[in-house]
């Protein structure tokens, strides 16, 4: 038969060789106990009953797989086995306990909803940053940590994702073994990756009354682009609605910069942008 981690080790069966069921939980394990009974049914006649040390501190047995055998080799069926350990050694050749494997899963963790911060648009499908839930299902009296990892989003530009946390289990301070453990990946958890701030300013520059205010990317302050992006014009002009062309009048003018347009490999949905003067 097979069970969870942390349960206790009594079990009831008619036929060792077909699976037996557990009569406790864990929560009947006060973290004081040393040992654990064991009771066998063979039939009718013949039992195997006896106290089963246990291998670790917490008064449980390790996730894996287990002979249960008599401390002493016994031939034949009938009489009592006293005094059973549980291991994978000893004489297993007799039909009475050479299929009387027990099995130990890890048992199974939960946690509670994870949750990925926003993050500002900077070029690449890394989520944000991760925040776990809490950790519960710990047998009696232990305590593991777990440390999660996010995979990767589905896209790099602005927009809401859903993605998935993978967990790795820690050992406990105290001497859990996180291999005693299991947790499932939390699926379907909340991304999302916000515009970056693109501020675009215009330079001053000495135009003749009446001229043409130069439009070269020379003449404009940009910063919060990404590395490898870029903005391949923009409109630089004064007044409202913005002329390109200087006043006829001499004097001082706040130059503004206006309608960018993207270069190469660039999305402008992907910025916030700001003109100022």
């Amino acid at each position: 038969g097979a069970v969870d981690y942390g349960t206790v080790l009594g079990f009831l069966g008619s036929n060792l060789a077909s699976g037996w069921t557990a009569i406790s939980s864990d929560s009947a394990v006060p973290s004081t106990v040393t040992a654990v009974t064991l009771t066998l049914i063979q039939g009718a006649a013949d039992n195997m009953t006896g106290t089963v040390a246990v291998l670790n501190g917490k008064g449980r047995y390790n996730v894996g797989t287990y002979r249960i055998r008599p401390s002493a080799a016994k031939t034949g069926l009938a009489g009592s086995y006293a005094d059973l350990v549980v291991d994978g050694t000893g004489d297993l050749s007799t039909a009475i306990y050479a299929d009387s494997v027990l099995k130990i899963d890890p048992k199974a963790l939960t946690i509670a909803n994870p949750s990925i911060a926003s993050k500002t648009y900077d070029g690449n499908n890394a989520a944000g940053v991760l925040s776990l839930g809490a950790l519960t299902g710990f047998a009696t009296g232990e305590t593991v940590t777990a440390t999660g990892m996010v995979a990767a989003l589905t896209g790099k530009n602005v927009g809401a994702y859903t993605t998935t946390v993978s967990y790795v289990i820690n050992n406990g301070a105290n001497g859990e073994l996180a291999s005693n453990y299991s947790l499932a990946d939390s699926v379907g958890v909340s991304a999302s990756i916000t515009a970056k701030t693109l501020t675009i300013t215009a330079r001053g520059q000495s135009v003749s009354t009446a001229g043409a205010i130069g439009q070269s990317l020379a003449n404009v302050s940009i910063d919060g682009l990404v590395s490898g992006e870029a903005i391949a014009s923009v409109v630089i002009g004064t007044g409202s609605p913005l002329s390109t062309t200087a006043p006829s009048t001499a004097g001082s003018y706040d130059l503004v910069a206006s309608g960018a347009v993207a270069g190469e490999s660039t999305l402008l949905s992907n910025y916030s942008i700001a003109y100022p003067t």
